[in-house]
């Protein structure tokens, strides 16, 4: 929501616009692409999966050398 704000006040005083030939046109009132809503939903989401992914893996490698030290002892 806060970067829609920010992207339609850039918009508004002409510091970035968006390129015809890489938009579909559909536009979000007030002058909000589609494709701009599409970026700030998905770019999000694949931060939380890349974190919790990297989450995971270290966890899991954690709990290997914490198993072969047991194991080792």
């Amino acid at each position: 929501m806060i970067f829609s704000i920010w992207d339609l006040i850039g918009i508004y005083r002409q510091h970035w616009s968006y390129n015809v030939r890489f938009v579909t046109g559909i536009e979000l009132p007030p002058a909000l692409p589609l494709e701009e809503l599409g970026f700030f939903v998905v770019i999000p989401i694949c931060g939380l999966l890349t974190y919790e992914a990297v989450g995971t893996m270290l966890n899991r490698n954690r709990r290997r050398k914490a198993a072969r030290q047991v194991n080792n002892a």
